[in-house]
């Protein structure tokens, strides 16, 4: 199955952008064919711990599969969470952003 991202089109040219849909689109076959083999997220997953063991793998391989299962597993856990806090806000700041760098003034 073939999902589609309408504003992704403009973009699918350029190289990043092209990347970005196959990664999404990996993350969508995986989700369904995890969908049937297991039925509807649930809390008894643990998607977070999962997600976790997943970070640790892929530091130790550097195997893009598991990049795909993280990215997958925080999916779930925004479904499903396992953390007690979960919550959403959107005015939070990322933690990363004054340590690592990365912000751009876009349109100002």
């Amino acid at each position: 199955m073939e999902y589609k991202i309408k504003s992704l089109d403009r973009f699918s040219k350029t190289l990043k952008f092209k990347k970005l849909g196959e990664f999404l689109q990996q993350m969508t076959d995986r989700l369904l064919v995890g969908h049937l083999r297991y039925g509807d997220a649930c809390k008894e997953q643990n998607y977070m711990t999962r997600m976790m063991m997943e970070v640790k793998a892929y530091k130790r391989s550097g195997n893009r599969e598991q990049l795909l299962n993280i990215a997958n597993y925080a999916y779930l856990e925004s479904i499903v969470p396992e953390n007690p806090k979960f919550h959403w806000n959107d005015k939070a700041d990322s933690v990363t952003r004054r340590k690592m760098g990365g912000s751009k003034d876009v349109g100002a």
